[in-house]
């Protein structure tokens, strides 16, 4: 009896608080947490579904912590749009997603809600989050797209959850955390698709402000694979993913990008853009992280992959290319004429009283030194000796740790914070 009135006042207590911010947002789209900027595209695209198919889809932010606070919720909001008996409700709580359906919608989303939370977690921004959400709805709504037989992973990636450009329009800088001005953001572009063209693998760079819950490595995987990245049938290729809410960094790697970017290989390439990463200077961290990779990728065209024994290829090449070009030398060898002046100089204005002899027997006082005897006597020799392992030498470590994305494509990679 006890729990049965906790849990009426739970209920009642979250409609109170439900009513008067649901007065205040939209009939479909409910947030509390302010996350949306704009709910009026998703109120007219949830309009239009609910009339064509006559399920209400909803969609509703808040900050609960247990599932059973997250289920009084999620009927205080059904409590609120009471002519609405078919429909479905996305919950982001904030740390985790509910999906609840209602009515005949129960049975038409029967095996259906992993894609709509999908959908919304892979849709960028907010904004666009719940407008891939509520078209993944309206695609299920419609049959066909429900009915297609899904991709076998083994084979090939599985299809776009959200209107991202796929094969060959895929797009290689997606900023939707915002960290770039759009100068900054075309010039990037253009040297991603140059690289990628030419080292015929693709490098990628997408930033976005929440993972939804996800974990970093596993968002930055189904990331590069549901939205059509890889250069060929391989799907060659390496993605860099920056999430600014909680300050997370992964790196993913397939086919070829396997190959090339060593475990070694992404410690180097990590070392190089996390103190950019992690002052704000996003624009020269990204510039460096397509740099680098360009230069790694060329090392392992050359058949030398930067790893723990091949390490001194890519360094010897950025320091002969630095060495070797011209304006280096020319500063180097001005430099060294200009500071050999100032001893010089020094020296000789020390030195007055001293004149030009071609004798240098006139240096020495006569008869000064006299030698009766002299001879050479061997005294000893000393020699040390090691034994060097030729078997094992440059036998340990290298290579690439691999796992499986949930797509089923073999991933590559490295993740952490900054």
């Amino acid at each position: 009896m006890k729990r049965l009135f906790v849990a009426v006042l739970t209920a009642a207590l979250l409609l109170s608080l439900c009513l008067p911010a649901f007065a205040q947002s939209g009939t479909y789209i409910l947030d509390q947490n302010d996350m949306l900027s704009s709910i009026d595209e998703a109120e007219a695209m949830a309009a239009e579904i609910y009339a064509e198919y006559g399920v209400c889809p909803m969609f509703a932010t808040c900050t609960l912590e247990t599932d059973e606070e997250a289920e009084a919720f999620a009927d205080a909001v059904m409590e609120q749009n009471a002519s609405a008996q078919d429909a479905i409700l996305l919950l982001d709580c904030g740390s985790w997603l509910h999906v609840y359906t209602y009515g005949d919608a129960v049975a038409r989303f029967s095996g259906q809600l992993q894609p709509c939370l999908d959908a919304y977690n892979y849709g960028g921004s907010y904004e666009d989050s719940v407008l891939a959400y509520l078209d993944q709805v309206k695609r299920i709504l419609g049959g066909p797209a429900a009915e297609e037989p899904e991709p076998k992973p083994e084979t090939e990636s599985a299809a776009p959850l959200s209107p991202i450009q796929d094969g060959n329009g895929r797009v290689l800088v997606v900023d939707d955390a915002d960290l770039l001005t759009d100068s900054e953001e075309a010039k990037l572009l253009s040297l991603a698709e140059e690289i990628s063209a030419r080292q015929k693998c693709d490098v990628a760079v997408v930033t976005n402000w929440s993972l939804g819950g996800k974990d970093s490595e596993a968002y930055a995987d189904d990331y590069f694979d549901y939205n059509g990245y890889g250069y060929g049938e391989n799907h060659d290729g390496i993605l860099l993913l920056v999430s600014m809410e909680e300050r997370d960094y992964a790196i993913t790697t397939t086919g070829y990008g396997i190959t090339a970017f060593t475990d070694y290989g992404l410690d180097y390439l990590v070392d190089r853009i996390l103190p950019d990463l992690s002052d704000g200077d996003y624009y020269d961290c990204f510039r460096t992280y397509f740099e680098t990779c360009d230069d790694l990728l060329t090392q392992a065209r050359n058949g030398t992959p930067y790893d723990v024994h091949t390490s001194d290829g890519l360094e010897g090449q950025r320091l002969r290319r630095t060495i070797m070009s011209p304006a280096f030398l020319l500063v180097a060898l001005g430099l060294g004429f200009l500071l050999s002046l100032i001893p010089l100089a020094i020296l000789k204005s020390q030195v007055k009283n001293v004149k030009w002899n071609r004798d240098a027997g006139n240096y020495v006082k006569k008869d000064s030194l006299v030698l009766n005897n002299k001879r050479d006597v061997y005294l000893y020799a000393n020699t040390t000796s090691r034994v060097i392992d030729t078997e094992n030498r440059g036998s340990g470590g290298g290579g690439s740790t691999t796992h499986f994305g949930s797509s089923g494509i073999s991933h590559g990679g490295t993740h952490g914070k900054f």
